[in-house]
């Protein structure tokens, strides 16, 4: 038969470390994005988009796909030129 003692560790224990998860999970999860919840509580936004960067319109996405996908396939300059500049405007 397990002792009130062992009994009360094993509780202890265990309550040690859940609060040691919760309070751990707190301070990396949850506190850091407390004060953009506010923000957006309060004024319907987070703030500038990661995308654009403050910018009035959003980057040409087809324009920097294209870009990287012939730089990653090692084009020639010939290959696709008319698309880019159908497609970058240059």
């Amino acid at each position: 038969m397990v002792s009130n003692d062992a009994r009360r560790e094993v509780t202890l224990g265990a309550v040690t470390v859940l609060v040691l998860a919760v309070g751990g999970l707190a301070v990396v999860k949850w506190i850091p994005y407390y004060n953009k919840a506010l923000l957006a509580f309060t004024h319907h936004s987070m703030g500038n988009s990661i995308l654009t960067g403050g910018a009035d319109r959003s980057p040409n996405i087809w324009c920097w796909c294209w870009r990287w996908a012939r730089r990653a396939l090692g084009s020639s300059r010939t290959w696709g030129t008319r698309s880019t500049i159908l497609c970058c405007g240059y």
